[in-house]
C-alpha cells in the first residue's frame, strides 16, 4: 500500500491517493473559503489522508472481510445440517475458528473506522477554534 499527497495552494485543495494493487482510494480536503488566509498544506493533507484511509478501510470491510464470512457462514450452514456432521472434527474446528477470525477482523475495523472518523471530527473541531481565536485576535489588534 503506498500513500500519495498532493497540495493546490491556488485552490485551497488537498488529496491523498490510497494506492492497493490496481485500486486507488482518494481522499480530499478542501479549504473554507473564510479560512483562504489560514490554508495549511500539512492541514489539508492529514484530512484529505484520513477521509482516504476511511475509503480504503470501507473497502476493505465490504471486500475482504464481509464477503468472505459470508461465504463461511453459509458453508457452516450447510455443513451442520448434513447427518453425518461432527463438530469435533478438526475441519469443523477450523471452520467455526475462522469464522471468529472474520467476525474479529470485521469489529476491529469497524472500531478504527469510529475511531477515525472521531479523529478527524476533533481535528476539524480544533482547527475551528484556533482559527476563530486567531481571527478574534486580529479584530481585537
Amino acid at each position: 500500500m503506498k500513500k500519495e499527497f498532493k497540495y493546490f495552494p491556488d485552490e485551497g485543495v488537498s488529496v491523498c491517493y490510497i494506492y492497493n494493487g490496481d485500486r486507488v482510494f482518494r481522499g480530499e480536503a478542501f479549504c473554507c473559503f473564510e479560512d483562504k488566509d489560514f490554508c495549511s498544506e500539512i492541514t489539508g493533507c492529514t484530512i484529505a489522508g484520513m477521509r482516504a484511509d476511511i475509503k480504503y478501510l470501507r473497502w476493505v470491510k465490504e471486500n475482504e472481510i464481509k464477503s468472505p464470512l459470508k461465504a463461511f457462514k453459509h458453508l457452516a450452514s450447510c455443513i451442520t445440517s448434513s447427518s453425518k456432521f461432527n463438530k469435533n472434527h478438526y475441519e469443523s474446528k477450523m471452520l467455526y475458528r475462522t469464522i471468529k477470525q472474520y467476525e474479529d477482523d470485521l469489529k476491529n475495523i469497524n472500531e478504527e473506522i469510529k475511531n477515525i472518523k472521531e479523529d478527524l471530527k476533533f481535528y476539524i473541531d480544533e482547527k475551528d477554534k484556533l482559527y476563530q481565536r486567531l481571527r478574534n485576535k486580529v479584530k481585537a489588534n
